[in-house]
């Protein structure tokens, strides 16, 4: 699995965090529900963290892509030393 696709699978998991994290917001009267969407959503976020800085950098130089999903969706080369992302 290349370096884009653990990336889309960090920003599915940030995506269910909030997800989880806002249910939990709107569960507050039930609080096992609360408790279990709480703890899952972090949980998520966590993945996302892990996925984010061990993964999202160059494989050649070794350096991190910025956060922001969107300026990296469309390169195919490393910000820094040029290098293809993805080897045919």
């Amino acid at each position: 699995m290349n370096i884009i696709e653990k990336r889309k699978q960090a920003i599915k998991c940030l995506y269910a965090s909030m997800a989880l994290i806002s249910l939990s917001i709107a569960t507050f009267k039930l609080e096992l529900v609360m408790i279990l969407c709480a703890v899952t959503g972090v949980m998520f976020f966590l993945i996302y963290l892990h996925l984010s800085f061990k993964y999202w950098k160059c494989p050649a130089c070794g350096e991190q892509f910025p956060v922001i999903y969107s300026r990296m969706d469309q390169r195919v080369e490393c910000w820094y030393c040029l290098e293809p992302l993805i080897k045919d």
